[in-house]
């Protein structure tokens, strides 16, 4: 059963101080501006049994922390403006709720409906007036709470999500003067944006697009069943794969299996990744910390009659990846005050594209993974557990997979048409790997 919410309390927290006016607009970047008009959604679960606090000085310190983060990362105060940013100190979305369920009773059985109530995910609104960050706190009966933190893709990805929230945690403990000051990369690497390149859904007449994505689930991965798919992955070419290669990969495969077996005639299948620019360069104007969509998209695509042998397609995975990170450590031996720098990311980001045709099935996966969601403390300890939820992107399917608690395991979040979905988390080979939405407790 879902848990039911009742909402105590909803505001907009702006930033403790006022935004200069040198400050007040910020450029968004081709790679921003590209991204879903989606958000990148986070939910933090705590067992605040142990700790004496009450639900009014968790609600002050996480107010007046934020108030106070949002003074260094203002752009989230803001609004979007065409290809910009208007850091007018409008605030950020904060919400209070309440519920009767146990957190351990939620955690024993995370009823997929829950996370609906938590998270926005219309993106029919106009940009202009989407807040661009969305905090939802809930209370748990007898201790316990879940911090759901939304930020628009617009201005935010994965890794600017990890980090934002462990800054603002930082800062909830009191240590917020210690935080370097963040440096939000917009065009540092990507060229300005182009409003012709705004994202577009698929058009009402493709006949995929009448296949709306509605159906997601949860599936685990244990360290063992994953050491199992790394032993088969294993190849001359790739000795030792890695849980994201093998996980990925493995879930690819099954994906594809069940959209063939409800599409006629059979279609070339592709499998997106982003490639995190800040894991592949050493060089010295790129931190983990720079906060925008430092990503570029990375693509392996099979034929329609592949048996997607996860051996061959894990070394082809490596390949494309290892070509790709040497082209970005080349163009980021450029200054990044070159006139060049723009020219050849924008043409390197083309080039990726077009590794996609109009035939193909699409699958694009996300891994979070080695991220570090699990160490944001507010002063009640680390997180219990780290969920991400739905991803309605784009009409074909998505994945988003994240660490488990001990760095392991992984979680795989899988959105498809329910039609896929029937045949998807039925699948054999599927099941004897991965388990579908068990309990987080252990």
């Amino acid at each position: 059963m879902a848990m039911k919410l009742e909402i105590i309390g909803k505001e907009l927290i702006k930033p403790a101080s006022p935004m200069p006016n040198h400050l007040r607009t910020l450029q968004l970047s081709l790679s921003d501006f590209c991204s879903p008009p989606i958000y990148v959604i986070g939910i933090f679960f705590y067992d605040t049994e142990d700790h004496i606090i009450s639900k009014e000085i968790v609600s002050l310190r996480l107010k007046k922390s934020l108030s106070e983060i949002l003074t260094r990362f203002y752009p989230l105060a803001g609004r979007v403006e065409g290809v910009s940013i208007n850091c007018n100190d409008e605030g950020a979305v904060f919400m209070e709720a309440r519920t009767d369920s146990l957190l351990s009773e939620f955690l024993r059985n995370p009823v997929r409906e829950s996370f609906e109530q938590v998270v926005p995910s219309d993106i029919s609104k106009p940009l202009e007036t989407s807040p661009l960050l969305n905090v939802t706190v809930i209370y748990f009966r007898s201790g316990g709470l879940a911090i759901a933190v939304s930020i628009s893709h617009k201005v935010f990805d994965a890794s600017s999500l990890s980090w934002f929230v462990n800054m603002w945690a930082t800062t909830a403990r009191g240590y917020g003067d210690s935080l370097n000051p963040p440096e939000f990369a917009e065009t540092t690497i990507f060229p300005p944006a182009d409003l012709s390149m705004i994202f577009r859904p698929p058009k009402k007449e493709d006949s995929d697009s009448k296949r709306v994505c509605i159906s997601w689930q949860r599936f685990f991965f244990d360290a063992f069943k994953i050491k199992e798919l790394k032993r088969r992955a294993a190849s001359e070419t790739v000795q030792n794969p890695t849980r994201v290669e093998v996980v990925t990969t493995f879930i690819w495969k099954c994906a594809t299996k069940a959209m063939r077996s409800n599409s006629i005639p059979r279609r070339p299948s592709f499998m997106r990744q982003a490639m995190d620019i800040r894991r592949k360069s050493s060089a010295t104007y790129i931190s983990e910390n720079m906060f925008g969509n430092l990503v570029l998209p990375l693509a392996v695509v099979e034929g329609p009659e592949s048996e997607m042998d996860i051996t061959e397609v894990v070394a082809k995975l490596r390949k494309k990846k290892e070509e790709v990170s040497e082209k970005i450590r080349e163009i980021l031996q450029l200054d990044r005050s070159s006139p060049e720098l723009h020219e050849k990311v924008k043409e390197l980001r083309a080039k990726l594209l077009s590794d996609i045709t109009l035939d193909t099935r699409s699958h694009p996966i996300t891994s979070w993974c080695g991220f570090p969601f699990y160490e944001a403390d507010f002063g009640w300890g680390r997180p219990v557990w780290f969920a991400t939820g739905r991803h309605i992107v784009f009409e074909m399917g998505f994945t988003c997979i994240t660490d488990t608690k001990d760095g392991q395991g992984i979680e795989a979040w899988v959105t498809l048409p329910e039609q896929d979905m029937l045949v998807f988390e039925h699948d054999p080979e599927l099941l004897a790997v991965a388990t579908p939405n068990p309990s987080v407790l252990v």
